[in-house]
């Protein structure tokens, strides 16, 4: 099915050979691309990334790690103490120190849901519910 190739290094300009089995393995793994780079450059590059030198691709940790660009001092919406949080609040959201979002987390509050269809007061006379007896038995008859 497949032939061997003779491709040209991008890095170093030399030719390799893509052979039949490397290109077997290669679209097995779902790739779709030859290889642009000798076997050696291939090494050599992957060194490089794993020392820090390169970087390869998408690089997660760099979110998690990059410079918080803005402190901003608010007072806690449950305990009234001042805190620091590294983000611009939105004022329409409650923000809360460590502490008291922690808590909350452990312990969060009843659900404010309002599709509920239960009236707030049980005691509460709901109008338009029942069917009126007459309207049961015309029901019935048809």
């Amino acid at each position: 099915m497949f032939s061997d190739k003779t491709l040209t290094c991008r890095d170093c300009g030399a030719s390799f050979l893509f052979t039949a089995g490397e290109q077997d393995f290669y679209r097995s793994k779902g790739f779709t691309n030859d290889p642009g780079r000798c076997f050696d450059c291939r090494q050599k590059r992957l060194q490089k990334a794993k020392s820090g030198e390169l970087e390869l691709g998408y690089q997660p940790e760099e979110k998690y790690n990059s410079k918080i660009t803005s402190i901003t001092s608010i007072k806690c919406a449950n305990c009234g103490r001042e805190t620091t949080i590294p983000f611009k609040p939105v004022f329409a959201r409650p923000v809360y120190c460590k502490a008291c979002y922690q808590q909350l987390r452990k312990n969060p509050p009843a659900s404010t849901d309002k599709t509920s269809t239960e009236p707030e007061n049980p005691e509460e006379e709901v109008v338009g519910t029942e069917i009126p007896k007459m309207a049961q038995i015309s029901l019935k008859s048809n």
